[in-house]
Order: C-alpha cells, then sequence, then structure tokens
C-alpha cells in the first residue's frame, strides 16, 4: 500500500501540468471521502482494500500539492516564522 502513496507523489506533476492545485486538492478530498466510505457501501474485502489503495494514492497526492499551495501563500522571508507559529500548540 505504500507503492500507492509514492505513485500519488510520483503522478504530481503530471498532474500539476493541467490542473492548480487547489483543484487538485478538491479532488483529492472527494476522492478520499468515496475511498474511505468503501467499508460503508460494501461488505467485499477485495473492495474495501481497494478503497483503502485509492486512499492512499490519495495522500500521495496531497503532499506535494498542500506544499505547493503553502509556497504560494505564504510569504518566503517569513517561511520559518510562520510555521513556528503553528508547531506551537503542539
Amino acid at each position: 500500500f505504500m507503492v500507492c502513496c509514492m505513485a500519488g507523489s510520483s503522478m504530481y506533476p503530471i498532474i500539476a501540468k493541467s490542473m492548480e492545485p487547489v483543484q487538485i486538492l478538491q479532488k483529492v478530498m472527494a476522492v478520499s471521502a468515496v475511498s474511505l466510505s468503501m467499508p460503508m457501501l460494501t461488505s467485499s474485502p477485495t473492495m474495501i482494500f481497494g478503497g483503502f489503495l485509492c486512499f492512499e494514492f490519495a495522500v500521495g497526492l496531497y503532499f506535494p500539492a498542500i506544499s505547493t499551495l503553502k509556497s504560494t501563500v505564504v510569504p518566503e522571508a517569513s517561511r520559518a516564522a510562520i510555521y513556528n507559529l503553528f508547531r506551537v500548540p503542539l
């Protein structure tokens, strides 16, 4: 299943040529919701496992897309300070 995560990350540059990161993230969230609802929709272990693999692929797409989006939103000069402020509650 980790191969699916890597495959999603590897597919990001290809998908990013035709779509903005926000559009990719919208589709990733929709695919994730559907794939995680597979146990509610079916009792077939094969279909449930397929949904899990699809979710892992979506996770692989999520990380490069959100990193790209964060790099466009947060200014370079204050990026480290802003990221550290978000870590304080942890």
